[in-house]
């Protein structure tokens, strides 16, 4: 429909699927406001290279861990424009990351830009019973859209992540434990690795296997991951994501996309449609409000926090020359959804800056200490 480019998504769909253009202009703003944000971090942390030199262009000098990643796009999207400087970390479970790296091994451009070697292991301590973790993530057309019997596998976005991801990322399974082989894929900035997001130790030991540097600026991403599961666990990766950032050298980000507002009778109906799919929102009933996800972050120890709905990241967030372009792709005329459809879905923005932190302790303690005398 020519909402975004993506020349990599052919390689990770089955076919593609027509979708109404609430839900394009929905997936483009996903879309969109990751690309912003990504592009922003390299930006600011990864200066222009004056010189020719292939070694200085290839230091990394910043990295981004993609959680819950599946069908992500985003590396070779960065890669394949020329982007240098940057590790760049995908975590998923087995399941999805064997899938993966099987298309990525079976493709020669994709095997080229990632420049990888496949590491096979049979992951079997990282399969668990589903305890209310993480779910598998099937994005329904709208909140209100009927169920179907059998997912699709398609070209629908979600984020920069295709339809058939969002059905396979992150699954937990269910019943007896099967023995799978982990194929993951390690290269000089490319790393695809097994994780159970729940775990903290098994976070760190696949950072461990990524050669992940959290003295660098590190982007961490979130898309539709963490309101999957339960809010304990949830909460835990934004503690050890902030954690992982008070070692970085001046700066680290996280992105999240998700649910909110459950409570009116369209949060209600958007709860009942993802829980016939097999789909619970196990966090959001515990941070409905822009205002409960901001003082989540806070509470996790992010210094600067902004929580926006979709309606804002359209309206004041995006490029508004790219908006008024991609607004003349099809006629639109569901207006009073859009709106509905964009008040439920949230863009937290949060950032850890050292110094602020550190005025912020020095303050609380003055503070603690008037309170003593």
């Amino acid at each position: 429909k020519g909402y975004f480019n993506d020349d990599y998504l052919q390689h990770f769909v089955i076919k593609q699927a027509k979708r109404s253009p609430l839900i394009n202009r929905g997936y483009y703003s996903r879309v969109a406001s990751f690309n912003q944000v990504v592009e922003g971090f390299l930006e600011k942390h990864i200066k222009k290279e004056t010189s020719s030199s292939h070694a200085e262009a290839s230091t990394i000098k910043c990295q981004i861990v993609c959680l819950g990643a599946g069908f992500d796009t985003t590396y070779f999207k960065l890669t394949g424009s020329g982007k240098n400087g940057f590790r760049y970390i995908e975590a998923d479970l087995p399941d999805v990351v064997s899938r993966k790296s099987k298309l990525i091994q079976a493709t020669p451009e994709l095997k080229k830009l990632s420049e990888t070697v496949l590491v096979e292991g049979n992951g079997d301590n990282e399969l668990k019973k589903n305890v209310g973790g993480v779910e598998d993530k099937k994005t329904p057309e709208s909140p209100t859209s009927k169920p179907s019997k059998k997912p699709k596998l398609s070209a629908e976005k979600s984020g920069s992540k295709t339809d058939t991801q969002s059905q396979i990322s992150s699954v937990t399974l269910r019943g007896k434990r099967k023995k799978k082989t982990n194929n993951e894929l390690h290269g000089p900035k490319y790393h695809l690795v097994t994780c159970d997001l729940r775990d903290p130790s098994a976070l760190d030991l696949a950072m461990k296997k990524c050669d992940a540097d959290f003295s660098l600026p590190t982007l961490f991403m979130a898309e539709c991951v963490l309101v999957y599961m339960q809010p304990k666990y949830s909460t835990g990766v934004l503690k050890w994501a902030q954690s992982k950032s008070a070692l970085s050298q001046g700066y680290g980000m996280f992105i999240c996309y998700e649910q909110i507002r459950p409570g009116d009778p369209f949060g209600q109906m958007m709860m009942r449609n993802f829980a016939s799919r097999g789909c619970k929102l196990f966090s959001l009933p515990a941070y409905p409000t822009l205002e409960s996800q901001k003082k989540r972050y806070e509470d996790c120890g992010w210094t600067k926090v902004n929580a926006m709905d979709m309606n804002t990241v359209y309206s004041k967030m995006l490029d508004r020359k790219d908006v008024a372009r991609i607004e003349k792709l099809e006629m639109f005329d569901e207006f009073e959804e859009w709106h509905l459809f964009g008040a439920h879905y949230a863009l937290t923005i949060a950032e850890y800056i050292p110094d602020v932190d550190t005025k912020r302790t020095s303050s609380q303690s003055a503070c603690n200490n008037d309170n003593k005398k």
